[in-house]
Protein backbone atom coordinates (compact mmCIF):
# COMPACT_ATOMS: atom_id res chain seq x y z
CA UNK A 1 0.00 0.00 0.00
CA UNK A 2 0.59 3.58 -1.05
CA UNK A 3 1.11 5.91 1.69
CA UNK A 4 2.63 9.38 2.59
CA UNK A 5 6.05 7.41 3.06
CA UNK A 6 8.07 6.94 0.45
CA UNK A 7 8.50 4.32 -2.20
CA UNK A 8 11.94 3.18 -2.78
CA UNK A 9 12.43 0.66 -6.01
CA UNK A 10 15.23 0.22 -8.28
CA UNK A 11 14.83 1.17 -12.39
CA UNK A 12 14.39 -2.52 -12.65
CA UNK A 13 11.62 -3.09 -10.13
CA UNK A 14 8.04 -4.12 -11.41
CA UNK A 15 6.25 -3.48 -8.56
CA UNK A 16 2.44 -4.10 -7.59
CA UNK A 17 1.03 -1.58 -5.66
CA UNK A 18 -2.08 0.64 -4.41
CA UNK A 19 -3.94 3.44 -3.36
CA UNK A 20 -6.65 2.39 -0.91
CA UNK A 21 -9.55 4.78 -0.24
CA UNK A 22 -11.19 2.98 2.74
CA UNK A 23 -10.33 5.53 5.69
CA UNK A 24 -11.93 8.60 3.70
CA UNK A 25 -15.67 9.83 4.72
CA UNK A 26 -17.24 9.53 1.90
CA UNK A 27 -16.37 5.80 1.46
CA UNK A 28 -16.98 5.03 4.95
CA UNK A 29 -20.46 6.49 4.13
CA UNK A 30 -21.22 4.08 1.81
CA UNK A 31 -20.09 5.83 -1.72
CA UNK A 32 -18.13 3.48 -3.88
CA UNK A 33 -15.22 4.12 -6.25
CA UNK A 34 -16.67 4.40 -9.77
CA UNK A 35 -15.18 5.11 -13.68
CA UNK A 36 -11.72 4.92 -14.17
CA UNK A 37 -8.74 5.86 -11.60
CA UNK A 38 -6.07 8.37 -12.64
CA UNK A 39 -2.45 7.55 -11.73
CA UNK A 40 0.06 9.60 -12.73
CA UNK A 41 3.63 10.42 -12.03
CA UNK A 42 5.70 13.76 -12.58
CA UNK A 43 8.15 14.42 -13.94
CA UNK A 44 7.32 11.43 -16.39
CA UNK A 45 9.79 8.48 -16.58
CA UNK A 46 7.51 5.86 -14.43
CA UNK A 47 5.28 3.00 -16.26
CA UNK A 48 2.28 2.82 -14.90
CA UNK A 49 -0.50 -0.14 -16.17
CA UNK A 50 -3.19 -2.22 -15.68
CA UNK A 51 -4.95 0.02 -12.59
CA UNK A 52 -7.98 -1.63 -11.28
CA UNK A 53 -10.60 -0.71 -8.75
CA UNK A 54 -10.38 -3.17 -5.56
CA UNK A 55 -13.03 -2.41 -3.60
CA UNK A 56 -11.83 0.69 -2.06
CA UNK A 57 -8.47 0.82 -3.48
CA UNK A 58 -6.90 1.75 -6.84
CA UNK A 59 -4.14 -1.42 -7.44
CA UNK A 60 -1.64 -0.87 -10.70
CA UNK A 61 1.93 -2.29 -11.54
CA UNK A 62 4.50 0.76 -10.96
CA UNK A 63 7.92 0.57 -13.04
CA UNK A 64 11.00 1.94 -14.69
CA UNK A 65 12.21 5.65 -13.23
CA UNK A 66 15.63 6.59 -14.01
CA UNK A 67 18.16 6.13 -11.20
CA UNK A 68 19.50 8.96 -8.24
CA UNK A 69 14.94 10.64 -9.20
CA UNK A 70 12.38 11.45 -7.31
CA UNK A 71 8.51 10.99 -8.34
CA UNK A 72 5.09 12.41 -7.39
CA UNK A 73 3.22 9.62 -7.71
CA UNK A 74 -1.04 10.93 -7.80
CA UNK A 75 -4.07 8.15 -8.30
CA UNK A 76 -7.50 10.38 -7.93
CA UNK A 77 -10.47 8.51 -8.00
CA UNK A 78 -14.41 9.72 -8.58
CA UNK A 79 -16.93 8.19 -6.16
CA UNK A 80 -20.80 7.32 -6.47
CA UNK A 81 -21.37 10.73 -4.95
CA UNK A 82 -20.02 12.64 -7.33
CA UNK A 83 -16.76 13.79 -4.98
CA UNK A 84 -12.92 13.36 -6.11
CA UNK A 85 -10.56 12.80 -4.11
CA UNK A 86 -6.66 12.75 -4.67
CA UNK A 87 -3.66 10.30 -2.84
CA UNK A 88 -0.16 11.51 -3.51
CA UNK A 89 3.22 10.01 -2.31
CA UNK A 90 7.26 9.56 -3.54
CA UNK A 91 8.85 7.14 -5.31
CA UNK A 92 12.46 7.32 -4.91
CA UNK A 93 14.88 5.45 -7.86
CA UNK A 94 17.92 3.88 -5.98
CA UNK A 95 19.81 0.95 -6.65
Amino acid sequence: MLTSGNLVKTPGDRRWCHFDFGDLDELIAGETITGTPSVTATPTGLTIDSVAIISYSVGFWLGGGTLNSSYTLTCTISTSGGATLSRSTTVVVTQ
